[in-house]
């Protein structure tokens, strides 16, 4: 009789101690499962955080590219929505910044754009613990800034005053502050004349790296052959950066021109006949690459922000 005893308080204690394996068993896979969720779901949810923040950040170089280019705001937007969308963003907000980065309330005052970027996935394993599916978002602002410092010019130099878009000038005529100057630029100082302008033009390469407060030499007396007019021929029509200067000194082959910006001009026309000789054209707004510290002259480079 005392061994039956034994045996059935054996087989409690067993059979408690097979429970309590059963339920520390239990809760130890749902850990395993709720670690390897974090490991699979959390991986996943900051590769598409990354996806995001390379749409934000398309979608706000495209903004302010846009922006840059004087576009209208619903322009604006349709660009940053088909960047935002074609890299896979599901919602997408944006808003105008100034140069500081501080929201601006209309398209007038802006210098910038943010953007916000959102994308919700389902999860893998997440759902064991209450998570079914998880946001991610990113976040991006750049804003524009005159050029400062750039290459590949045209040799020609323009005044600053009255700088306006859109606005027909005249480059090359007699009332230059220069006397002989007219306008053209002599990269090397050199004075090489009517072949080497022409090389100038055809070759805009040709112009090296200048930066605003250098001063640039003038390309003396009046360059009107064949060889200056068909370099010329190919920019009709076409944009392309040159020089904007507020002040000369000197005169003749010692005049230089003190550059105060660049921008780009679409050449339209030339005459070189008669005394009233000219080259005519207008400015447009561009965005390229180059460094910071240039005026608004319309050509502008962008940069992110924090």
């Amino acid at each position: 009789m005392e061994r039956i005893k034994m045996f059935k308080a054996i087989y409690r204690q067993l059979s408690r101690e097979e429970g309590q394996s059963l339920v520390i068993t239990a809760l130890a896979m749902i850990a395993l499962l709720g670690m390897t969720a974090l490991i699979i779901d959390g991986g996943y949810a900051y590769a598409q955080h990354r996806r995001m923040q390379n749409a934000a950040d398309l979608a706000t170089l495209a903004g302010a590219r846009a922006l840059g280019l004087g576009l209208s705001e619903w322009e604006i937007e349709q660009e940053i929505s088909y960047y935002a969308q074609a890299n896979g963003a599901d919602t997408f907000s944006y808003y105008f910044i100034d140069a500081n980065g501080q929201p601006v309330g209309s398209l007038s005052a802006a210098r910038g754009v943010a953007v916000t970027t959102q994308h919700t996935f389902d999860t893998f394993l997440a759902a064991i613990i209450g998570k079914d599916r998880i946001t991610v978002a990113a976040d991006s602002k750049a804003t524009l800034y005159g050029i400062g410092e750039t290459n590949n010019l045209l040799p020609i130099a323009v005044h600053e005053d009255n700088f306006e878009y859109e606005m027909v000038y005249e480059l090359w005529d007699n009332n230059h502050e220069a006397p002989g100057a007219f306008g053209w630029v002599d990269w090397d100082g050199g004075g090489g004349g009517l072949h080497e302008l022409a090389d100038n033009i055809a070759h805009p390469e040709n112009s090296g790296t200048w930066q605003v407060g250098d001063q640039v030499p003038a390309e003396p007396g009046v360059k009107a052959g064949m060889p200056v007019r068909r370099a010329l021929d190919q920019w009709i029509g076409q944009p392309v950066t040159v020089i904007l200067y507020d002040e000369v000194t000197g005169q003749g082959s010692n005049a230089r021109y003190h550059i105060s910006g660049f921008a780009e001009f679409v050449l339209t026309e030339y005459n070189f006949r008669g005394s009233n000789k000219y080259i005519r054209g207008y400015f447009v707004r561009y965005v390229t690459s180059g460094k910071p510290g240039g005026s608004e002259f319309g050509l502008q480079g962008i940069r992110f922000i924090e």
